[in-house]
């Protein structure tokens, strides 16, 4: 290579120096426009810019769940291409993203959920989203924006129960405690599931320390088993393995839409309800924060508020988007509010306490 280009150069100093002169004058306004025309390209075209990766949890990814169709129409909408990861369980995203910091290839963070929000550990490592207006859905709880995160879906929590098993339904949740429930109820972990921690969380808030961990020795017995996650639990319900289940009181939509299965019913019990809130959040390190943006405004948006609804089977947090759907079917309940705050410690240490 470097005797051709010897033998170039030799050749166009043979022609002398007005040929050289003449050489450049040609070739560098050439060079300059295609470099400029490369850089406005690269800057302005989004295919250009890499792809966005989303961190996010196993139903959310999954072929079944919203990504997927999220991914192809923010495709065809922009340009840009999204990449989910999946990291398991929700609570295992924490993880990942705690020791990964600001080396993690992440830009966008779906599916923390508002407790994980209180570790300002976590919040320090994102970036305040855009500003994006839209109508909140009345039924939301009061305080569902935090901080750097939005929320883009939400469900209060209850037990789940088959219509055909022919129970009494208990009205309150000491009802529980009673011996007729006897290996009838499926929890879920609070240590390694979201819903999981949702409940005990709600217990020990709802009962205090001391009293919390008296109900939980008194319900044990009617447990039928702890899982390590929502889909194990659920799984298990759905195979008939137990009577109740703790999980979203949206779940049944999923039989009512996809199985026109109306068996599957939530427990309105006769007192306020814990909620499940998610979230996204661009991460400071993100190199992509353009389509980082670009990715949360789809995802609030009507049409990809629609997506999530109808594949992750959560409430929008966005205004007439579940109008004429299956969801209208829900009864509105009341939520437990509380501003008053329990670590992550005292929840565990109550979960403990019944030596499960």
């Amino acid at each position: 290579m470097s005797a051709l280009i010897t033998i170039s150069i030799k050749g166009i100093a043979a022609f002398g120096g007005s040929m050289i002169k003449r050489f450049f004058s040609i070739f560098v306004p050439i060079a300059l426009l295609v470099s400029i025309y490369i850089y406005l390209y690269e800057k302005d075209s989004p295919k250009e810019q890499g792809t966005i990766v989303v961190y996010t949890y196993s139903s959310f990814a999954s072929s079944w769940g919203p990504g997927p169709d999220l991914q192809k129409i923010f495709k065809e909408k922009t340009g840009y291409n999204v990449e989910f990861t999946d990291v398991g369980e929700a609570g295992i995203i924490i993880q990942r993203i705690l020791l990964e910091k600001e080396k993690t290839k992440a830009d966008v963070v779906v599916g923390l959920d508002q407790f994980q929000l209180q570790n300002t550990t976590i919040t320090d490592l994102f970036t305040q989203p855009p500003e994006l207006r839209y109508k909140l859905d009345e039924s939301t709880p009061k305080k569902i924006q935090q901080g750097p995160f939005l929320a883009y879906n939400w469900s209060p929590m209850t037990f789940i129960y088959r219509t055909s098993d022919k129970n009494s339904l208990p009205k309150k949740l000491d009802d529980f405690l009673s011996p007729n429930f006897k290996g009838k109820i499926i929890l879920l972990d609070p240590r390694t599931s979201s819903p999981g921690y949702i409940f005990f969380h709600w217990i020990v808030q709802k009962y205090g320390a001391e009293g919390a961990k008296d109900f939980l020795n008194q319900i044990k017995k009617n447990i039928y088993t702890v899982t390590p996650s929502w889909s194990a639990g659920y799984g298990l319900f759905k195979k008939k393995q137990s009577q109740y289940v703790f999980s979203y009181l949206t779940s049944p939509a999923y039989h009512w839409v996809e199985e026109s299965d109306f068996d599957y019913q939530p427990l309105y019990l006769e007192e306020e309800l814990p909620y499940h809130i998610e979230y996204a959040g661009i991460l400071k390190s993100t190199k992509n924060r353009p389509g980082a943006e670009k990715f949360l405004e789809f995802i609030l948006s009507p049409e990809g508020q629609e997506i999530i609804m109808n594949k992750n089977y959560m409430l929008p947090v966005v205004a007439e988007v579940r109008k004429n759907s299956e969801y209208e079917k829900l009864k509105k309940v009341k939520l437990f509010e509380s501003d008053k705050i329990i670590s992550r410690d005292e929840v565990i240490e109550a979960w403990k306490s019944a030596s499960w």
